[in-house]
């Protein structure tokens, strides 16, 4: 039995329908994700701190800040955070090595700049 050209090809074009289906189900879905994700403030770091940001904490060596050391506040900082914690550095010299353990995630670090700012750090 010879099949009719025309239900081959409504065949094919069924299959891609289908598949363009799932193509756009997953765009959509992405986007509505990061629209969220945005909107919610966890991807707000990406555009950087400005005058409207509240840290978490501020260091300072001269004791004007919540802790003198920058690995005092990285430890306060809380572990495996879905929001940004903003660590104010004001400027100073750190004499200390920083370490960042792996749990501490979403730290955004925000100083003075590195002509005021120093961590110096001895082994």
């Amino acid at each position: 039995m010879k099949l009719h050209s025309d239900f081959r090809s409504d065949k094919m074009g069924k299959k891609n329908c289908i598949w363009l289906g799932l193509l756009a189900s997953i765009v959509i879905i992405t986007g509505v994700y990061f629209f969220f994700l945005k909107h919610a403030g966890i991807m707000k770091h990406r555009e950087g701190p400005n005058e409207m940001t509240r840290f978490n904490i501020t260091v300072s060596p001269n004791g004007d800040g919540d802790f003198r050391t920058i690995s005092e506040a990285i430890q306060a900082a809380p572990s495996r955070s879905l929001a940004p914690f903003f660590i104010r550095v004001f400027s100073g010299v750190y004499n200390e090595i920083v370490a960042v353990p792996q749990d501490k995630v979403n730290l955004v670090l925000v100083g003075d700049g590195a002509e005021v700012t120093r961590e110096i750090g001895r082994a």
